[in-house]
């Protein structure tokens, strides 16, 4: 049986994870919603212009009417802007499950930002809301090359 809570603040030691607001969508569209290499395996492209993304935070700020949408934006604590996104992408009640999907700005990759939002998120999942399974779908880029003779 699951508690659900909907999308409530999160804080680690750097980072505060939030609900969006209209006035990110500056900062979503310019730290990583228009950068194709940050959302070259997403389920959607890089935003065309600033009007997007401001569609795409209206839409996802409704949605925070439901207690089962989990959204969050990734504000580090020193810098008090967005940087990145962590949501649940897929819900299975059936399985007690659920999958996250995440992006950010590639100038914070390789900081162990991500994995600091990721903790936080599935502790949430697992010990507020009760998911038996969190899980995540990675999709890599390296490539094999097959020596022959």
């Amino acid at each position: 049986m699951f508690n659900q809570k909907g999308t409530t603040p999160l804080e680690t030691e750097r980072l505060i994870l939030r609900r969006f607001v209209v006035e990110d969508a500056e900062d979503m569209f310019n730290n990583w919603a228009n950068d194709r290499e940050v959302t070259k395996y997403l389920s959607w492209g890089p935003h065309g212009n600033l009007g997007v993304t401001k569609e795409i935070l209206t839409y996802w700020i409704n949605c925070y009417e439901n207690l089962e949408t989990y959204n969050w934006a990734i504000v580090p604590k020193n810098f008090g802007k967005v940087i990145g996104s962590i949501s649940l992408i897929e819900v299975s009640n059936k399985n007690q499950r659920c999958e996250i999907g995440y992006c950010m700005s590639k100038q914070y990759w390789n900081h162990g930002i991500m994995t600091e939002s990721l903790k936080a998120v599935i502790n949430y999942m697992i010990l507020e809301i009760g998911f038996k399974r969190v899980q995540a779908t990675v999709t890599s880029t390296i490539k094999c090359r097959v020596k022959t003779r």
